[in-house]
């Protein structure tokens, strides 16, 4: 796999903006792409032919990394070493001769960044996470903030789905809450993610004519992305979002920012 595909395969990306594969191939293929769905992306490093294909998708993922990693790259280092899978499957000798062996722009820092990698395959501890991360306890009871939402999320697709409805939840049914919800800023090692929590803060404050905290103007994406789906934004999706959505590249309709139990047509206090 090359391109987003290669990062979700690593673990080091959570979305793509398309659902077209890109798979790199040695040489000039006659036919770029065979399907509708599938384009494949010439190399012409012939020593790639000896890898397995997951060696060559850690290649590429690290060659694109601009575009494969939602963390930086010490954050992608202790995600791989966690992926005891994929490791066991990774020759750390070959991927270090075939990376040298690419050119281009970007090689010297391939090369440094792929003996780093294969450390880690071959057992090195990867780089601890710089400071600690100040994330205030959560009594029993009391609504989520914020800050509570990137170890949450950070643990699944259905995880960060979970944590963001919970948020939502939670901010629907306590009014006298929201601003104190709101006003710690989340932090964590998914770059991605913090856009995603200030993208729906973002939408709950001009909802719910709560003041924008400072941080959330911050975190944009640099490509427009749906909010958990695969795929890119048409314009369907671009007509129905929110007007918030532009600012941060993260694209959602008013769904998204709902509570069932307030908004929906069974509302507790009887409305509807």
């Amino acid at each position: 796999m090359a391109g987003h595909h290669a990062g979700r395969v690593t673990g080091w990306l959570t979305h793509t903006v398309s659902d077209v594969a890109e798979v790199a191939v040695v040489g000039a293929p006659s036919v770029r792409r065979p399907r509708p769905n599938l384009v494949l992306r010439p190399r012409s490093n012939t020593a790639r032919r000896a890898l397995r294909p997951i060696e060559v998708t850690y290649l590429e993922a690290v060659i694109g990394f601009a575009v494969c990693a939602e963390m930086d790259w010490h954050a992608a280092l202790r995600t791989t070493a966690r992926r005891s899978d994929h490791r066991q499957r990774l020759r750390s000798d070959l991927l270090t001769s075939v990376a040298a062996a690419e050119r281009g722009p970007g090689a010297i820092l391939l090369r440094s960044r792929m003996r780093e990698l294969c450390a880690v395959v071959d057992g090195s501890p990867p780089p601890p996470p710089v400071g600690n991360v100040d994330v205030p306890e959560r009594q029993r009871g009391e609504a989520l903030t914020a800050a509570h939402l990137p170890a949450w999320m950070a643990l699944s697709r259905s995880a960060r789905i979970g944590a963001l409805s919970t948020f939502i939840n939670h901010w629907a049914v306590r009014p006298d809450r929201r601003l104190a919800m709101c006003v710690p800023p989340p932090d964590g090692e998914n770059r991605l993610d913090l856009v995603r929590i200030a993208a729906t803060v973002h939408a709950l404050c001009v909802r719910d004519a709560v003041e924008v905290p400072d941080w959330v103007w911050a975190q944009t994406w640099h490509e427009d992305v749906t909010i958990y789906d695969v795929g890119e934004v048409t314009p369907e999706c671009r007509a129905s979002a929110m007007p918030s959505c532009a600012h941060h590249g993260v694209w959602f309709s008013e769904d998204h920012i709902m509570c069932l139990r307030v908004h929906g047509p069974w509302r507790r206090d009887g409305a509807g």
